[in-house]
């Protein structure tokens, strides 16, 4: 009897799940043009916001504009750098190595995570004397904007994909998308190039602060070593 009443509510619940998907899939594409720009002129000031908290190396101010899974995004990243569990993405991986490099286990187990992606901005953060053409290919492209309810999504830039969610009658940036598909360029070029994870992971880092870094703990061989 008790196993009958468990199947029954575990297909009452999956039913509910397969019904609130469909509601979320069936929510019409905005279409008005009024609404069209007024929400493109959102979304453009919160990519400019964005960007600005990217380049001036601002974890506070881009966490105030990052939405929910984007920020579980990092305090997972976290949880994974203080374990040294590394794993996924090549973005995933090599974050978590930047940290370790960067930090001591423990001033890893005291930090936070909007602390955790101010130390890879710093790592990352461009020299104030980057060229008007680096800053050029961060333009905001709308141009193919699609609303459906709380979830917003261009594409026009393959390279520079946005997302965005709408939380709590506030739109916020959704990092993600952009990172898995830097992830799936990096994956391509591998490939096509027969190139190692180790060899693509320190490419991927020393787009950074990496050479002559006096901040690094330890270096990408021991980090290497530490995790496999």
């Amino acid at each position: 009897m008790k196993k009958a009443v468990f199947l029954i509510s575990s297909l009452f619940a999956l039913l509910s799940f397969i019904s609130c998907k469909n509601k979320v899939e069936e929510v019409p594409l905005l279409t008005n043009p009024d609404e069209i720009n007024a929400h493109k002129e959102i979304f453009t000031s919160l990519v400019k916001t964005v960007y600005y908290a990217f380049e001036h190396s601002d974890a506070s101010l881009l966490f105030e504009n990052l939405d929910q899974e984007s920020i579980q995004y990092y305090n997972r990243l976290l949880q994974n750098t203080k374990t040294k569990k590394i794993q996924g993405s090549y973005s995933e991986k090599s974050d978590c190595i930047v940290a370790l490099m960067l930090l001591e286990d423990e001033e890893l187990q005291k930090i936070d995570a909007q602390q955790f992606l101010q130390v890879l901005l710093d790592y990352y953060k461009l020299p104030e004397s980057a060229s008007e053409s680096d800053k050029e290919n961060m333009i905001v492209n709308l141009d193919d904007l699609e609303v459906r309810g709380p979830i917003a999504t261009a594409h026009t830039s393959k390279l520079y994909p946005l997302k965005f969610i709408n939380e709590n009658e506030q739109w916020k940036f959704n990092i993600l998308i952009r990172l898995e598909r830097m992830s799936e360029i990096t994956l391509e070029l591998n490939k096509n190039n027969n190139i190692t994870e180790k060899q693509a992971l320190l490419d991927i880092i020393q787009h950074g602060h990496y050479e002559h870094n006096s901040n690094i703990k330890r270096s990408f061989d021991e980090v290497w070593l530490l995790i496999n």
